[in-house]
């Protein structure tokens, strides 16, 4: 994500919110946000702000692209991207692209 990403901004609640939920069924469920941001003092004012989840930094463009291309994307894929990581780092689910509250059946599927 990135302060300037609209999308991510808009879907970060309703993260929060599916995580909340799936613990309240006893599924162990960690949201965790990577910035592309370049410009650390914006990053920090909007986590300050409030996030609904740990943040980390990814410095440099060139780092996201070279991760993104390790799974096999396109290196420049637009944001937001959204990795589903199952608890053993099995990369189950990559998705780029806002995801809307119609897609909280398809994540529910994937995560049991």
């Amino acid at each position: 994500w990135a302060t300037w990403c609209a999308p991510c901004l808009e879907e970060m609640p309703m993260l929060g919110r599916w995580r909340d939920a799936l613990k309240k069924e006893g599924v162990p469920f960690e949201l965790e946000l990577w910035s592309v941001d370049e410009d650390e003092a914006k990053l920090r004012q909007r986590v300050q702000a409030g996030v609904p989840a740990p943040v980390t930094w990814v410095e440099s463009p060139e780092a996201l692209s070279a991760y993104l291309g390790k799974l096999g994307l396109d290196p420049d894929s637009m944001l937001p991207v959204q990795m589903l990581i199952d608890p053993k780092d099995q990369l189950r689910c990559v998705r780029v692209g806002a995801v809307h509250e119609n897609d909280w059946g398809t994540v529910k599927q994937l995560i049991r």
